[in-house]
């Protein structure tokens, strides 16, 4: 692929909404591949764009290189995904839902609520971590012991949240009211 030709993708891309996502799967990329190439007629580009749908690379190793090229390694000097930090506050789908398949419904209902998801990541706590995270917690609330096994269970989502509605830096108190309580018999969420 030419230098110019990925330039020209990088621009186009930030031009518009545009929604990253890595797929994975048995032959993800030749699956992806026939899908786009039916409706562009492109089957011998490794790098194949139809900017009114989508990008995808030819092959693991080609999406692997791009990815990096556009994105950055994450936690890494050139990533450029980072959170803005200012006038958010955090919402964290915990272990037993991302393992029921609950991450889409629960940030279709956050969207829904009037609020915007501005930053997302996939993490998985070590118990060390998830003591660090729930350390107000410790001595507080008696299920602290299973708040820690949840917590480090399996792999959570972060979403930054910025309201959508608010502009005086309210996001943390909308978003509370929003979810509610974290008894799941009085949440909202």
């Amino acid at each position: 692929m030419s230098a110019y030709y990925f330039s020209h993708i990088l621009t186009e891309l930030s031009e518009k909404l545009t929604i990253a996502v890595e797929l994975m799967g048995a032959n993800a990329c030749a699956r992806i591949r026939q899908i786009v190439s039916s409706a562009t007629g492109d089957t011998e580009s490794d790098f194949v764009a139809n900017s009114n749908m989508m990008v995808f690379a030819k092959s693991v190793e080609s999406a692997a290189c791009q990815a990096d090229k556009i994105f950055g390694h994450p936690g890494g000097p050139s990533f450029r995904g980072s959170p803005r930090l200012v006038g958010t506050t955090l919402a964290l789908i915990k272990p037993h839902a991302v393992a029921e398949g609950l991450t889409g419904r629960i940030w279709t209902a956050i969207q829904n609520g009037g609020f915007c998801v501005t930053a997302a990541r996939l993490y998985r706590l070590s118990k060390v971590d998830a003591a660090e995270f729930l350390e107000v917690y410790k001595g507080v609330v008696h299920e602290y012991p299973e708040m820690l096994d949840q917590f480090s269970s399996g792999p959570c989502v972060a979403l930054e949240i910025a309201s959508s509605t608010e502009s005086n830096g309210s996001t943390l108190k909308a978003f509370r009211d929003f979810v509610g309580p974290s008894d799941p018999v009085n949440g909202g969420v």
